[in-house]
């Protein structure tokens, strides 16, 4: 079993594309997300992934993943818990197709991250304790006003209703920083909740190779207390990740 995160968070982690600007400024639209954002102290949301990286010949690794997301902060900790089912299909001129499909379980409890991959038969469990910005790419919905700070120029259009919420699109193009390869960011960014919809990333080309939906989204709700509580399955191999 591949012992590292999955790409899926990875390149989540990294956002998609291009636009015009509306009436609103990128300014006045990050202390509108800002003020928005205050007000959700809890969570829960569906979503969906779809990466493609296949080149012109059709080689490469497409993946689609589907999940659910929950999110609290309380007293000044954050607790949050992702489980996704994922299926990668790896395409090679002189291989046959490889499938692979994995259930992942990302646990936060305020202290400790776990990181469950379940491949087959085999079960992996990591546990390591990281930095609040090691956390980020695992909580890019609700992170909102970060995307403000990306390094680069900065677009603002209006964007499309989504899952019935109003939307700003925040657009970083292709190759914006000193790097001049760095994948172009269209962000859609709930005007009523600050929260992120949808995140997709864009080629030079333009053409899209990883967008992210978010669904059905439910803010401050209530959670049990043990809601982010974190039980190893039987039989698991745990892995304790060095700090």
């Amino acid at each position: 079993m591949n012992r590292s995160i999955p790409i899926l968070v990875a390149i989540c982690s990294v956002l998609g594309s291009g636009t015009s600007f509306s009436e609103d400024t990128v300014e006045s639209a990050k202390l509108h997300i800002a003020a928005q954002l205050a007000k959700v102290h809890a969570f829960t949301a569906e979503f969906s992934t779809t990466i493609d990286m296949q080149n012109r010949k059709g080689r490469g690794m497409t993946t689609e993943e589907k999940g659910t997301i929950a999110y609290m902060k309380k007293d000044g900790r954050t607790f949050f818990r992702m489980e996704s089912d994922s299926t990668t299909i790896k395409k090679s001129a002189k291989k046959e197709d490889k499938n692979m499909s994995v259930h992942s379980v990302f646990c936060y409890d305020g202290e400790h991250l776990y990181l469950e991959m379940k491949e087959g038969g085999q079960v992996l469990v990591i546990r390591s304790k990281p930095s609040k910005e090691e956390l980020l790419p695992y909580l890019r919905i609700i992170n909102s006003k970060a995307l403000f700070d990306l390094p680069g120029e900065l677009a603002l259009s209006d964007g499309e209703t989504i899952d019935g919420e109003e939307t700003y699109v925040l657009t970083r193009t292709y190759g914006a920083t000193k790097g001049k390869t760095d994948p172009g960011i269209r962000v859609y960014l709930s005007k009523k909740t600050g929260m992120t919809v949808k995140h997709e990333a864009f080629d030079k080309k333009g053409n899209t190779f990883s967008s992210r939906k978010y669904t059905n989204i439910k803010t401050n709700i209530s959670f049990p207390g043990n809601a982010f509580d974190y039980t190893p399955p039987p039989g698991a191999e745990i892995i304790e990740e060095e700090e």
